[in-house]
């Protein structure tokens, strides 16, 4: 499977913990200063675009009530 980790995305204003949020209370950042978060773990790379259909189309079903997960479910996780 090839996979693209070079592509840079712009996650700030998206919800994003390591761009939106500063780790330390009452603190103003200069908004000429360029961050790089390195204070915590984050995805920075696009998500591998099954993982993506594949929840849009869970996502168009009008149902989210409890469920049990399929057997293929725990197959598709393990190595």
């Amino acid at each position: 499977m090839k996979y693209d980790f070079t592509t840079l995305l712009n996650r700030q204003g998206h919800d994003a913990l390591a761009l939106d949020v500063l780790p330390i209370k009452d603190v103003e950042v200069d908004p000429n200063f360029s961050r790089i978060p390195m204070w915590v773990a984050d995805m920075n790379y696009p998500v591998f675009e099954n993982i993506q259909r594949h929840m849009i189309n869970r996502i168009n079903e009008p149902h989210f009530g409890y469920f049990e997960m399929p057997e293929d479910y725990y197959k598709a996780i393990q190595f």
